[in-house]
């Protein structure tokens, strides 16, 4: 996965984000802040053309490490294996930070 490099406050880009996601990004907020048994997700966004898919944003004002990985997939297997209506969505994992940290 790419990260998309950025200088601001996590909380800025996710209020940022929810207002020009869909000229920048390409996708339809959804919501932000989603809490789930696993966790709070940042922002859940949809594609604009094909309603079944959406993306599980996760905004980290750091250097995106592992564990930032681990925190957006964890998010998004959850969400299609209890909200995929039998496969009918689909939720892409997005990670948004610094770059990635060099092991």
């Amino acid at each position: 996965m790419t990260g998309l490099q950025t200088d601001l406050h996590e909380q800025d880009v996710e209020t940022c984000s929810n207002k020009t996601q869909d000229h920048y990004l390409g996708v339809k907020y959804v919501t932000r802040q989603m809490r789930t048994p696993v966790g709070v997700l940042d922002v859940l966004a949809r594609h604009p053309e094909c309603p079944v898919v959406h993306y599980v944003i996760e905004i980290k004002k750091g250097t995106i490490d592992s564990a930032a990985y681990v925190q957006v997939l964890r998010y998004a297997k959850y969400l299609n294996s209890e909200r995929s209506k039998d496969g009918r969505r689909l939720f892409v994992p997005v990670l948004i930070g610094s770059s990635s940290a060099t092991t």
